[in-house]
């Protein structure tokens, strides 16, 4: 879990340790397009992006649906 505003951050910092290696770097969360372009710029193995279909209130282990 990353704050919006440390996304780019926190992929800097990790990008040494995951480069390399056999990784799925995923993103979930409702924006995608900046996200996205900052995965690709610091990443070079598979990302995927995925949108959940439900809110901050409920909590991800309830087995919430999320769209790939």
């Amino acid at each position: 879990s990353v704050p919006l505003n440390e996304y780019e951050n926190v992929l800097t910092e990790t990008e040494p340790v995951m480069k390399g290696r056999d990784i799925l770097l995923m993103d979930i969360g409702s924006l995608k397009v900046k996200q996205m372009l900052i995965m690709k710029k610091y990443f070079k193995g598979e990302i995927l992006g995925t949108h959940p279909l439900f809110g901050p209130d409920r909590n991800f282990s309830e087995g919430c649906v999320t769209v790939v």
